[in-house]
């Protein structure tokens, strides 16, 4: 069952738990067993995917910003430059660094994934 929490949807323990399960199958949609297996494996990769691509746009937008008095000037250029999610990195890769750091850090559970966490501790902003 996902766990739902108003304003940020779900939390690092839920969507650990569905991409514990996807990684389980190989990371293949195609050996989910039921519904609710399919509902697992899509949701474990549609936030990471989410996840990846608001922090991909905010490090564009930090990198960016110190050139600019206006955020808002990078804004549409960060959303157009980066229409795709882990791109430089297999998808895969990207859901099980995130489930190895959910394993070690299980008082985050509670929180949301798009604090980024586990992103900045694996792959760095490069704001220079």
């Amino acid at each position: 069952m996902l766990s739902v929490s108003p304003g940020w949807g779900i939390d690092n323990e839920s969507l650990y738990k569905s991409c514990q399960k996807y990684a389980n199958s190989g990371f293949d949609i195609g050996k989910a067993e039921d519904k609710i297996d399919v509902l697992d494996h899509t949701v474990c990769f549609g936030y990471i995917m989410g996840v990846v691509e608001s922090y991909r746009t905010i490090c564009v937008v930090n990198k960016n910003v110190n050139n600019s008095s206006d955020i808002k000037d990078y804004w549409n250029f960060a959303a157009m430059s980066f229409g795709t999610s882990a791109r430089n990195d297999d998808i895969d890769a990207v859901i099980q660094s995130f489930i190895n750091w959910a394993q070690d850090n299980p008082q985050k559970w509670k929180q949301t994934p798009f604090a980024h966490e586990w992103l900045l501790e694996k792959w760095p902003c490069d704001v220079n």
